[in-house]
């Protein structure tokens, strides 16, 4: 089982929120994977600051639950 993350600082991800059509384009990328059986996780770089343990108790929680679950034919692709 593997686990990817993205992040972005917050300045980071304030400027890419405002980019026309950056929100349906990253909700079309959550429904194609969701679709797939993929679990996605969001987490604000604040949050990850601020509550770092219930960030990581949230993921532990996600990978238990899909150990109970079939592995998944899935193929990693480097990003564009």
């Amino acid at each position: 089982m593997v686990a990817v993350g993205r992040g972005r600082s917050r300045g980071g991800f304030a400027r890419v929120a405002f980019i026309p059509g950056w929100l349906g384009r990253t909700m079309a990328r959550h429904e194609k994977m969701s679709a797939h059986g993929i679990l996605v996780m969001h987490f604000t770089p604040d949050r990850i600051r601020t509550a770092p343990r219930e960030v990581v108790n949230s993921l532990k929680s996600a990978l238990q639950t899909r150990l109970l679950c079939p592995i998944l034919p899935i193929r990693a692709v480097q990003g564009r």
